[in-house]
């Protein structure tokens, strides 16, 4: 997920998500569980101890 590849990323993620609904008040992600559950085992077991995550950065206007 970290690597310099976006197609490469891309990828990765279309493996765990099958689906994304955005409704006005919400959004759905939905995907396999044991997609995901082997995910984060094979990437503990490669030495990673941080789950990739994203913060978005608002400013005052």
């Amino acid at each position: 997920m970290r690597g310099e590849s976006p197609a490469l990323r891309q990828a990765y993620v279309r493996l765990l998500i099958d689906e994304v609904t955005v409704e006005a008040d919400t959004i759905q992600i939905r995907g396999s569980r044991k997609a995901l559950e082997r995910a984060v085992i094979a990437t503990a077991a490669s030495g990673g101890t941080k789950v990739p995550s994203f913060a978005r950065h608002w400013r005052a206007r």
